[in-house]
């Protein structure tokens, strides 16, 4: 009998979170809507295919989900206990032997679902959403976000090659590679006006000078080339050029793939992509938090209104993403180990509500 009462209260206050949650996440992406029409509308309705424009505003609203769960998540939760909290259902539920972490267990369950579908959007849909979104742009508007010239460095067996070139419309132009050897010095140089680049055939560079280094770093006489391949050189410019992309949305697969590539970043740019790592691991579990310290809050000696909960929900939530954001920017900078500022303000939000969860119930 008891356990049948503990289903039926649990699916009660499930039920009650449901309805607001569920309106809060749709106002909310409505607001980002009507907020990201009014940006970018008025520069597209020159496009003739309004569908392009449809598809593109539908297109950029998945990422804003990360961002509006947590928050819809943790207002619904605290005024919907507030509310029971403020009918004395609260006092009535924990007279009849029900402790309050059992009756949010159907609760926790949810923001753990939410949580993972949180991270699968991020993994697996956001960036075809992202790539989809920024091409649409492109095509709608004519403003095309290209990364003109690229310079990026490759280790390999001899020591490190230095590239610089520039793309124009898939072509490489202006050339500039060099061949350091382990303690960085020149090996040799390659300057060309234009290049092909196959994965079979390796590198092939048109009106080139190649210029090669004596083991005493004295350069010899520039060679001239109308045509000059390098077969053995297997560096993709497209790999690298999507590599340095800060723009595009980073995956836990892409970071590894850029990490545990011959590529060679500057220490800056390896921190903040491992504090990029841990911060997609752990954030999505703020819907967590929502539960677990959403819950403990409504519950209060006072009876305060729905108003005043979700004034508080709205301060904790702003609070939570102040600290995210303080806590990046300092691993960005290297005063923080990447693993604390990705997941500390997540997981300290977290340990507070359990801690004030505990502490209500004694």
């Amino acid at each position: 009998m008891m356990v049948h009462l503990h289903g039926i209260l649990a699916r009660h206050a499930l039920r009650q979170v449901l309805v607001p949650f569920f309106c809060c996440f749709f106002g909310f992406l409505f607001l980002f809507f009507i907020a990201d029409l009014q940006d970018e509308l008025s520069d597209m309705l020159e496009h003739d295919s309004y569908v392009d424009i449809g598809l593109y505003f539908l297109y950029i609203l998945p990422e804003k989900v990360s961002l509006i769960l947590p928050m819809s998540l943790l207002l619904g939760t605290m005024y919907s206990f507030s509310n029971l909290n403020r009918h004395n259902e609260i006092s009535a539920i924990r007279s009849s032997g029900i402790s309050i972490p059992t009756l949010s267990t159907p609760l926790v369950v949810f923001s753990l679902i939410m949580a993972f579908m949180i991270f699968a959007s991020n993994e697996y849909l956001q960036s075809f959403f992202h790539t989809e979104s920024k091409r649409l742009h492109e095509q709608i508007t004519g403003d095309r976000e290209e990364l003109d010239t690229v310079s990026f460095s490759v280790d390999n067996e001899q020591g490190k090659r230095l590239w610089s070139l520039s793309f124009e419309e898939n072509d490489f132009k202006r050339i500039s590679l060099s061949q350091n050897d382990l303690d960085g010095n020149p090996m040799w140089t390659v300057d060309a006006y234009s290049g092909t680049y196959s994965k079979t055939e390796g590198w092939n560079f048109k009106t080139a000078t190649i210029t090669k280094y004596d083991e005493n770093w004295f350069p010899s006489a520039p060679e001239k080339h109308e045509s000059l391949n390098l077969a053995d050189i297997k560096d993709d410019p497209v790999l690298m050029r999507e590599f340095h992309d800060i723009n595009q949305h980073l995956t836990l697969k892409s970071i590894n793939k850029r990490l545990n590539s011959n590529v060679q970043f500057s220490p800056s740019a390896v921190q903040i992509m491992s504090v990029k790592y841990y911060a997609l691991i752990f954030t999505p579990f703020a819907c967590m938090l929502s539960v677990l310290l959403g819950i403990p809050l409504s519950i209060t000696q006072q009876r305060q209104g729905a108003l005043a909960s979700s004034a508080k929900a709205l301060g904790i939530m702003i609070g939570y993403y102040i600290v995210v954001q303080v806590f990046q920017n300092m691993g960005n900078a290297g005063h923080i180990p990447a693993i604390v500022a990705g997941s500390f303000p997540t997981l300290g939000f977290i340990g507070l509500g359990v801690y004030i969860g505990l502490k209500k119930q004694n």
